[in-house]
């Protein structure tokens, strides 16, 4: 990606600028991804945020907020840790809706611009505990 000054330069004749020389873009502020990383998983985040932002839009107006669908997201991973050797069907679907919820908990809050440190570390918490107890029943 050439900056108006290396365009301006080209024009004028000049060498074409190497590729060590052209600026990079920088990543988002207050990305947590590197550059390759925002590059491959942006359009997708972006993506995921356009098409669940109904449902959360949603979800806020009922007043759920994004901590309640994180710890909803514990409570039916927890479903499935306790219904998976008896109701293999009914807890797989419990499954697909705690991982439904995981997904909605950060889009509604970049959403409603309740995103915070504690709220990241709470999703990231409750994450690992469903994927602990899914894979140590699945064991």
């Amino acid at each position: 990606m050439l900056t108006l000054d290396q365009k301006d330069e080209l024009q004028c004749g000049e060498e074409t600028p190497s590729p060590a020389s052209v600026r990079q873009p920088e990543p988002a502020p207050g990305s947590m991804y590197s550059e390759e990383e925002e590059r491959i998983l942006g359009p997708w985040q972006r993506a995921r945020q356009r098409f669940l932002s109904p449902i959360a839009f949603m979800l806020s107006r009922l007043g759920i907020s994004a901590d309640m669908l994180s710890f909803a997201s514990v409570i039916l991973g927890f479903g499935f840790f306790c219904l998976a050797p008896f109701q293999f069907a009914t807890a797989f679907w419990l499954l697909v809706a705690s991982i439904l919820c995981d997904g909605l908990d950060g889009v509604e809050a970049r959403l409603t611009g309740t995103n915070t440190a504690r709220g990241s570390l709470t999703d990231v918490f409750c994450d690992q505990v469903v994927v602990v107890s899914t894979v140590a029943r699945l064991l």
